[in-house]
């Protein structure tokens, strides 16, 4: 697991869970993998905080709804609730967030067929440019 800050200002994670050292007792160790997972992690959201980080406010869906694509958009409101969350980017795959992909679905775009796709590197970034603009934070 590491976490460092980006030349944007914000923190990368990048979380690899790993098996314990047998000399664990010569070592500190001040977070379990479970907590290192909870504080650093791509969120696990019930469907309690579904409803409370992946429903947007007008201009929250305002700023996903501008990304060119519905794939794209979902990501973006996917990535707006991870970052209310957690105040962390993250990269994952649908398949990696059915639940949430699911919710969002359901929610915002019901009646619009879509196929399993990732995006490029550069709405990626160009996204977390985006919210981290809408929520304040400075690069």
């Amino acid at each position: 697991m590491s976490a460092e800050l980006s030349s944007y200002g914000y923190i990368q994670c990048d979380v690899r869970m790993t098996p314990r050292r047998k000399d664990k007792g010569k070592r500190l160790s001040v977070l379990t993998d479970a907590e290192k997972f909870a504080l650093y992690g791509l969120p696990d959201f019930d469907e309690g905080q579904q409803l409370e980080y992946l429903s947007l406010t007008a201009e929250e869906l305002a700023l996903a709804t501008s990304r060119p694509g519905i794939l794209a958009q979902i990501y973006c409101i996917l990535q707006t609730g991870y970052f209310k969350a957690k105040h962390a980017f993250f990269h994952f795959s649908l398949k990696g967030v059915e639940s949430d992909f699911d919710f969002v679905v359901q929610r915002y775009f019901r009646e619009i067929s879509l196929t399993d796709q990732t995006i490029t590197d550069h709405e990626y970034y160009a996204r977390r440019k985006l919210i981290t603009d809408f929520f304040g934070y400075h690069q």
